[in-house]
């Protein structure tokens, strides 16, 4: 993930993209443990599971369907000049 950062942002916002990505990811991750222990503590543990593997199926569904799974023009580093 990091070589594509690279790749696509700017150099001088570089800083800021990480910083943002690091921020959003590593803020999600308390957010769902608290989340998945109150569906476990009210549903029990694995209509729990169950739950969580239902809702996966949803984001492949976006993923495959979606325009991201045609993107393939993505910047070269001569385009961005940064060879």
């Amino acid at each position: 993930m990091s070589g594509f950062r690279q790749a696509y942002c700017p150099p001088r916002m570089l800083g800021r993209a990480v910083a943002t990505s690091m921020v959003v990811l590593h803020s999600t991750i308390p957010v769902g443990a608290l989340l998945g222990g109150l569906l476990g503590e009210v549903l029990g543990l694995r209509p729990a599971m169950w739950v969580t593997t239902a809702l996966f199926l949803p984001c492949a569904a976006l993923l495959l369907i979606g325009p991201i799974r045609r993107r393939r023009d993505l910047p070269s580093a001569v385009s961005q000049g940064l060879s």
